[in-house]
């Protein structure tokens, strides 16, 4: 393949070294979400991966081979200008709030003295309950599917079942037509719900069965924060629902915003000043309505580095990798990966989105 050759000559010829220190005064935010694996819990497996806590230390090793790891708070100073910035910095962040975070991350950052963000939905943190991808996930993993059909409007849908990877497309593929036939994000949430209890009275199970002890999925309690006996996570905003903001109006988003900040701050006693914005939805109106709430930095779902001077309200992040080899995955996350990517679909014809954010 074109991007093994290419990552091979990087690897060899110095110039990932040299990628990053010409990028030395940026900082790289990644993104992660659940860490998890089959030898801890294989009673099931979501088609959305989890990373191992193996894989997550492996990458991480390589990682602090270049890079120094800090918070996002000291991360805001620098890029704001309050504060020096210190060379080749990077952020990890994790969206949701999922128990696993602590439970099987933490003991792996923290061999590497690498500080956290953990996302909060507090909507789900307080009321104790899956997210709805989640929640279907299960249901539609506990059916016989061979023979079932799914009816989304005029659409019907039916699962391919030869292969775990067929499945998992199929899966991706059935919440985007419920997604599209949906009139509101309410409508949306609702349809999966209903969807989800009508396998769940199929079936027999349910998630909700074993959800507390479930740690594929189930949530961080507030007793499990206040009780973490740490300094090396800042419990940041992720909104109540985790409703894509652009889809809602100003109000409903302000409500969103501020009752997530205020819970945190109540429930914690500790300011919130960073926000995460649910699957990277956001317009030039929710980053107003976040100003005027106080948060000091919202992260985006947008691909690239961040450099001093940037918007702080719109951080580019870069996903961590759930898979391939090593030395491809710390060329991605260093922000060259996805660089070289984007050169290559553009090859190809694609348009590529990678940028620096200034």
């Amino acid at each position: 393949m074109i991007k093994t050759f290419i990552y091979r000559i990087i690897l060899h010829s110095g110039l990932l070294r040299l990628w990053i220190y010409k990028n030395r005064k940026t900082i790289n935010i990644l993104m992660l979400h659940g860490v998890m694996d089959k030898t801890i819990d294989d009673s099931w497996y979501p088609f959305w991966n989890r990373i191992s806590p193996d894989f997550l230390a492996s990458r991480l090793e390589y990682l602090s081979r270049y890079y120094q790891f800090i918070g996002i708070d000291e991360a805001t100073e620098m890029l704001s200008g309050d504060r020096p910035i210190r060379p080749n910095c990077m952020v990890l962040t994790f969206d949701d709030g999922y128990r696993n975070n602590l439970k099987y991350a933490m003991p792996v950052l923290r061999k590497f003295n690498a500080p956290a963000t953990i996302y909060l939905a507090t909507g789900y943190v307080g009321g104790q309950r899956p997210f709805q991808v989640d929640r279907l996930d299960y249901a539609i993993q506990s059916t016989d599917l061979v023979n079932h059909r799914f009816r989304i409007n005029d659409t019907i849908f039916k699962y391919d079942t030869r292969s775990r990877a067929t499945l998992t497309g199929s899966y991706r593929r059935h919440r985007a037509l419920i997604q599209s036939s949906s009139e509101n994000e309410q409508d949306y949430r609702n349809k999966l719900v209903s969807l989800a209890l009508e396998l769940e009275d199929e079936s027999g199970q349910s998630i909700f069965d074993n959800f507390n002890n479930d740690d594929w999925v189930n949530i961080l309690t507030w007793d499990d924060i206040r009780s973490y006996k740490y300094n090396d996570v800042e419990f940041e905003g992720h909104t109540v629902n985790h409703y894509r903001l652009a889809l809602l109006d100003d109000n409903h988003v302000l409500d969103e915003l501020r009752t997530s900040k205020n819970d945190i701050e109540e429930k914690l006693g500790r300011k919130c000043k960073h926000l995460c914005y649910p699957v990277g939805s956001y317009n030039q109106s929710v980053i107003n309505i976040a100003e005027s709430c106080g948060y000091k930095s919202a992260v985006t779902t947008n691909e690239g580095l961040n450099a001093v001077g940037c918007d702080l309200l719109r951080l580019y992040r870069i996903p961590f990798p759930s898979s391939g080899d090593i030395v491809s995955n710390v060329i991605f996350m260093s922000g060259l990966g996805f660089c070289i990517s984007s050169f290559i679909r553009r090859l190809r014809g694609a348009s590529g989105t990678w940028q620096l954010h200034k």
